[in-house]
């Protein structure tokens, strides 16, 4: 079992007795809420409908389809005996941290287990196949994967898998790598769902997370269009108590590993606003991210250079 990292706001469960009966005996069924697979649609309904009131925005409902989705997944896993296997990164994570963002798919780290299609499909069709009352249908009988390498070194599987929540169809999309330290160590956080238990599940750390973003960032420079790494970044650093000796070790961890220099976030994105303000532009509004971010790509490059740049340029 990986080892708990101390200091974490959100909640961590390492030590609970909730913690210990859902690791040994799965999910407690006396506190489970059964709901048909059409009771779970037209409540996903009802929340989209509510916050689509609330925002003024569209009624997001196939994103909360997707949410739930994805995260009965997790909730299979965690009952398993690889939930110690898979270390939650990416866009779920970063909601539980942070401000939520629209995300399509789950993201983890591998730690003691092969990134192979054999593996991956052996152990996604064992969590598809648990009885659990979320209302939701995995099909793994039309399962398929492929290979995603996003830079050197980097190896990845993104498994694909139908579902199914009433006449409703959506996707688990699964994406595991394997690689970059986890530094500090993984901690086990409870990951609040959109309906259901929380679950409790094996994560990265905030500075974690913050580095591989940054990192990629100085990997990158103005080639990059990972837009939501630079509201990830500010989210993070903004919403979570990091602490700077451990944000610090995780950054040079992260570069040391992908053979990339620590120096200051200015150094590597000088003409980024000129080249690629009418993208960043574009995606702010694609994905309603206007709150969450400044406006103009060169004042959301500051930020985060007020924010990083103490710990990427410290002796």
């Amino acid at each position: 079992m990986p080892e708990t990292h101390e200091g974490n706001p959100v909640a961590d469960v390492s030590d609970s007795a909730d913690v210990r009966r859902t690791e040994g005996a799965g999910i407690d069924r006396r506190t489970a809420v059964r709901r048909s697979s059409e009771q779970v649609f037209n409540e996903l309904q009802r929340l989209a409908r509510a916050e689509g009131r609330t925002t003024g925005g569209p009624v997001a409902t196939q994103a909360y389809l997707t949410r739930h989705i994805l995260e009965s997944f997790l909730a299979r896993l965690a009952i398993t005996g690889h939930a110690s296997q898979f270390v939650l990164k990416g866009g779920l994570l970063i909601g539980a941290y942070a401000a939520r963002r629209p995300t399509k798919d789950v993201d983890s780290n591998a730690i003691g287990v092969r990134v192979s299609e054999e593996s991956l499909t052996r152990i996604a069709r064992e969590v598809a196949a648990l009885d659990v009352a979320d209302g939701v249908v995995f099909d793994a009988g039309r399962l398929t994967l492929e290979t995603i390498r996003e830079q050197v070194g980097y190896r990845g599987i993104r498994l694909r898998m139908p579902a199914t929540i009433s006449s409703a169809r959506g996707e688990l999309a699964w994406d595991v790598s394997s690689g970059d330290p986890i530094v500090p160590p993984p901690r086990l956080i409870e990951l609040q769902r959109v309906l259901g238990d929380p679950i409790p599940i094996w994560s990265y750390a905030p500075e974690t997370a913050i580095a591989e973003k940054v990192v990629t960032l100085l990997e990158r420079g103005i080639t990059s269009t990972r837009w939501r790494d630079y509201v990830d970044i500010v989210q993070l650093h903004r919403g979570q108590r990091t602490d700077p000796a451990a944000l610090r070790e995780a950054l040079e961890a992260v570069a040391h590993y992908r053979n990339v220099e620590l120096r200051a976030v200015e150094t590597v994105v000088d003409g980024y606003g000129a080249a690629s303000q009418v993208k960043w532009a574009a995606w702010r509004r694609k994905n309603g991210a206007q709150d969450l971010c400044e406006e103009l790509l060169d004042d959301q490059m500051r930020l985060i250079a007020h924010a990083l740049n103490p710990m990427l340029t410290a002796d």
